[in-house]
């Protein structure tokens, strides 16, 4: 569910962004975190939240900068679209129908 696909109807190529390895460490983070509540460490928790933070910016700024790279380079328009209510609408649908996503 974690996958963005970049691409232009013309060509038969496109760029792929897996969200694979962001899920892995933010549950790593998630883990970590627990440990340091759970041990009283409130300063430390605050420390890796913003570390977390600071990775997260790293890695949005770099996958931006790639797809506007990539439209920079095919001489492309980029379109932006407010996806906010399909997780929304998708979630909705997955209740009425009663069927598990992975």
């Amino acid at each position: 569910m974690y996958l963005m696909i970049v691409s232009l109807e013309t060509l038969p190529f496109g760029l792929f962004f897996s969200g694979k390895e962001i899920k892995h460490r933010r549950r790593h983070f998630q883990k970590r975190r627990q440990q340091l509540q759970k041990a009283k460490k409130y300063r430390a928790i605050k420390k890796l939240e913003q570390k977390e933070k600071r990775w997260m910016r790293a890695i949005n700024h770099n996958v931006s900068r790639r797809i506007v790279d990539f439209a920079d380079w095919l001489n492309a328009d980029l379109v932006l679209e407010n996806l906010s209510r399909l997780d929304f609408a998708i979630r909705w649908l997955v209740q009425k129908l009663n069927v598990k996503l992975s």
